[in-house]
């Protein structure tokens, strides 16, 4: 019997518990997702407003995925080399064409898709809404020219009512165009040192478009070939009456601070655009699960366009707290035009709704020395959040991005900036952000390393459509122009208008937050002492951006790296896929994994990583959580999450949704409720992220390489809320070995809550020039680590699949780790564990909660110096991706 499983992570707060739902809809509409053909170099040649349909001839076109870029079907077909794969993307190889290199028709394609427009739309006013086309789009409908685009985030509504065929399959057609100015890879003259041609020669900033599609230190630093032209989102039919509703939006507002009571602002937009004869209509405002039901009349005349307000209060309303902070508690608001002041369902004209949660999220610069401060309905937070990069080429979806967000809220971060370079994501992102509890910084497409937009009006433009989109989701929480840079005329008071609601900087270096740095990876002792920015101190106040890299697995590298690239180690290589050498993968990554003992082969090599970047990654956020504290910090986002391509600097998670020892070390640093251990003065801390005071007891016990224990000490503290608590210095023993290990468990009411293995050694620290110290050098022997071994078993729980792991020897199991494989053994994919990469005591035990994919066989459990063993009872894995979105994570 085959059962669906579900990972119930400790970290995650209980309204996140429960699957997220499927897409929240505005209204209903007809998507365009049949069969798409594309085609190149005059396969349309139009002239006029209206050709006939025989026009649209597609036999000669090749097969497409809408949405989608021009560059990746042509890669789909053949046309062109995978740009992930080896080092296909680099320029000078001249594989792929460069935009900038080519005349701009290369990238220039039509697709073609039919519809099928229901019978039921006959008679009513008929819509066609693209949700997303970069660069400049023509969209044809039955052999007619019904509207055009221009910006990559404009989401304009066209009339087709007198165009599209109710009952009937409908031909619909798109012509796409790149970008104005596609810019060249190549540095800037006017760049900041070190800059690492990020933006390359600025030009593209002069479109409204994803800027670093350019190149950055991040992807490949000569950018996508095509700036990813393309159809980047749906596209939409929909029908309504005489009138539509647009842009529905519910404000909360808090009287007197008061959570008990709570003022609703709500309107939406009227249109009367289509002029066929105007009139005055009632509009009811109501709240699901509530007695808030507002109407009211408006008149509008034929072309006018108005917005209808109304006003409510909620009593003891359900509130929306971010993660780890209470419930995320939301509602469906349903805004309805009627032509009769009865509202009869049939005198319906048209109908939209909008989710959103009852909450203030602010910020201001009252954190020590004017740091900005992050409040959620009057409470202090500690922003321990994340940068997201969207990924390079697009190649995106609904479950893909579920999974991404999942892994963001379980790794334990509770804001997530949208970086400016980026994009403004799909709607599904800002829901399941809702959902669990994630806070969001959203920024306008600008950056420092690019130029302004050249259409001023084109980009406010953007903009608006933007804000309209996302403003009513709970987890908006702050606006920013642009990344290190000035704004627009103009954008502050536009944003303003639409949403008053939250604060606005103008860039993401100013009003309280200082500028970034570290971004690679470091001696872990420099993140105690507060060095690991060569610009000097960063650990303090709020860093946007703070981080390190991690590697992949052996096996995924050899999804998109030639064999003889990765061992030995082809260095030209693998700097140009870490971001051009950005990420000191092939250096300072490097001496830190040969610190633990010269690797035979790549496999060997990238096992000893996984437990460089586990210290590396808890040592930063557990830096973090002390600063939290001793150095009045208020925040910092780590420089990021997810990875926009397959890359050997990967992050908390690989692109192929791959899991790291980093994406644990860090979930476990981030834990609500954490006891923790300073490498540079000894001091056990514990972090509680929670808004109760917690009375805990945390027990510190050193072993030898032997597991042989040489000192234990208990003491029992206060926990105060929201606060990281310093609770003694560990005293440790003369007999050290040269490697050790220190364990803390915490426990609240006798029942261990948190539990840590943090392994040193006796190298000692000679400064931030070098790489030795307790964190970096010396772990040769850790290769002769006393065999141990381990014993697993599984059974069906609830919706989880339960595997109990437990060391059988007489020694401590190093990096367990736990792994669901296919048929063929290789890591299934994408697959969510509770724990991961864990030591355990000789006779001690840990179970973990599993989901994996269809296609899983079997589970395995190894460790550092104990044999894989497969778990003892078979398993039936359901569906975590549909197959289409696996396969957009393979390369050939």
């Amino acid at each position: 019997m085959k059962r669906q499983f579900f990972v119930a992570a400790a970290a995650l707060c209980a309204a996140a518990l429960s699957a997220c739902a499927a897409p929240f809809a505005e209204r209903d509409t007809v998507k365009a997702d049949g069969k798409w053909t594309m085609g190149r170099e005059g396969a349309l040649a139009l002239s006029g407003k209206t050709v006939s349909s025989a026009a649209f001839d597609d036999s000669k076109w090749m097969p497409a995925k809408v949405p989608g870029t021009v560059l990746d079907n042509m890669v789909r077909n053949g046309i062109l080399p995978d740009p992930y794969f080896g080092v296909n993307n680099r320029r000078k190889l001249k594989t792929i064409p460069d935009l900038n290199d080519v005349d701009r028709d290369y990238y220039s394609a039509w697709f073609r898709t039919t519809i099928d427009v229901p019978a039921e739309f006959k008679g009513k006013n008929v819509w066609l809404r693209p949700e997303g086309i970069n660069y400049r789009g023509e969209i044809w409908l039955n052999g007619t020219l019904v509207g055009n685009t221009a910006g990559m985030f404009r989401r304009p509504v066209f009339d087709v009512t007198g165009v599209a065929k109710p009952g009937e399959k409908n031909v619909l057609a798109v012509k796409v165009v790149p970008v104005d100015f596609p810019g060249d890879p190549k540095p800037k003259a006017w760049g900041a040192k070190g800059e690492w041609r990020n933006g390359g020669d600025g030009d593209i900033g002069k479109n409204v478009t994803m800027l670093m599609s350019i190149g950055w230190d991040f992807t490949f630093s000569d950018g996508i070939r095509d700036r990813n032209t393309g159809i980047w989102k749906d596209i939409t039919l929909f029908a309504t009456g005489k009138t539509r509703l647009d842009a529905p939006v519910v404000r909360t507002k808090f009287v007197d601070g008061r959570h008990d009571k709570v003022e609703i602002e709500a309107e939406v937009t009227v249109d009367n655009y289509l002029g066929r004869g105007g009139s005055g209509q009632f509009v009811v405002f109501e709240i699901e699960g509530t007695d808030v039901k507002e109407r009211g009349h408006i008149g509008i005349r034929r072309g006018e366009c108005a917005v209808k307000s109304f006003k409510a209060k909620l009593d003891n309303p359900k509130l929306w707290w971010p993660r780890n902070k209470g419930e995320q508690h939301l509602y469906t608001a349903i805004f309805t035009s009627y032509s009769d002041q009865k509202g009869h369902e049939n005198d319906v004209i048209d109908r939209v709704k909008v989710r959103f949660g009852v909450r203030e999220v602010t910020s201001d610069q009252k954190g020590e020395g004017g740091a900005r401060q992050f409040y959620a309905n009057g409470r202090k937070i500690f922003v321990r959040g994340t940068n997201w990069i969207p990924e390079a080429m697009l190649k995106t979806d609904d479950a893909r991005m579920e999974a991404e967000i999942r892994l963001l809220a379980e790794s334990g971060v509770n804001l997530v900036r949208l970086w400016g370079g980026g994009i403004a994501e799909s709607d599904y992102f800002y829901q399941l952000c809702d959902e669990y509890g994630l806070m969001v910084w959203q920024e306008f497409f600008m950056t420092g390393d690019t130029a302004h937009p050249q259409d001023r009006e084109l980009y406010l433009a953007n903009v608006a459509d933007v804000v309209k989109r996302v403003r009513s989701h709970a987890s908006i929480s702050h606006y920013v122009c642009s990344n290190e840079s000035t704004e627009t005329p103009g954008v502050k008071e536009l944003i303003m208008k639409l949403d008053p609601t939250h604060a606005y900087m103008m860039q993401s270096e100013c009003d309280g937050v200082h500028d970034g740095s570290p971004y690679k990876i470091v001696n872990p002792m420099r993140y105690y002492e507060d060095t690991a920015s060569d610009r000097g101190s960063r650990a303090y106040g709020f860093n946007p951006e703070y981080g390190t890299c991690a590697l992949p697995d052996a096996e995924y590298l050899r999804t998109f790296m030639p064999e003889k690239m990765l061992w030995p180690i082809d260095r030209d290589a693998w700097k140009y896929r870490e971001g051009g050498g950005f990420d000191d993968m092939t250096t300072v990554h490097d001496i830190m994994v040969n610190a633990y003992g010269k690797s035979k082969s790549i496999d060997e090599y990238c096992r000893k990583s996984e437990a460089v970047d586990a210290m590396n990654h808890r040592a930063l956020w557990e830096v973090w959580n002390r600063a939290s504290a001793t150095r009045k910090a208020t925040g910092v986002l780590f420089w990021y999450a997810n990875t926009p391509v397959p890359k050997i600097g990967s992050h908390a998670w690989d692109h192929s949704l791959g899991l790291t020892s980093a994406f644990f070390a860090q979930k476990s640093a981030l834990a609500p409720l954490h006891a923790q251990f300073d490498y540079l003065d000894n001091t056990v801390s514990v972090m509680n992220d929670t808004v109760a005071d917690r009375e805990v007891e945390v027990v510190a016990e050193v072993y030898d390489f032997n597991t042989r224990l040489l000192a234990k000490k208990a003491h029992k503290a206060s926990a105060p809320a929201e606060t990281c608590t310093d609770l003694f210095k560990l005293e440790l023993p003369a007999e050290l070995t040269p490697v050790h290990f220190i364990r803390l468990a915490l426990l609240e009411g006798g029942k261990q809550v948190d539990s840590t293995v943090y392994w040193r050694s006796t190298s000692p620290y000679s400064g931030p020039k070098k790489m030795d110290g307790p964190t970096t050098a010396g772990f040769e022997s850790l290769e002769s680590l006393p065999r141990t071994k381990l014993s697993a078993r599984a059974s069906a729980e609830g919706k989880g699949a339960r595997v109990v792991v437990r060391n059988d020897g007489k020694g401590l199991a190093f990096m367990v780790k736990i792994l669901a494989r296919d048929a063929k053994g290789r890591n299934a994919k994408p697959a969510f564990y509770s724990d991961n990469w864990f030591c355990l005591m000789p006779g001690e035990e840990k179970s973990v909660l599993v989901e994996a994919p269809a296609g899983t066989a079997k589970i395995t459990v190894g460790a550092w110096n104990a044999e894989e063993v497969s778990v003892s009872r078979d398993v039936a894995w359901t569906v975590s991706l549909p197959a289409d979105s696996v396969s957009t994570l393979t390369h050939k």
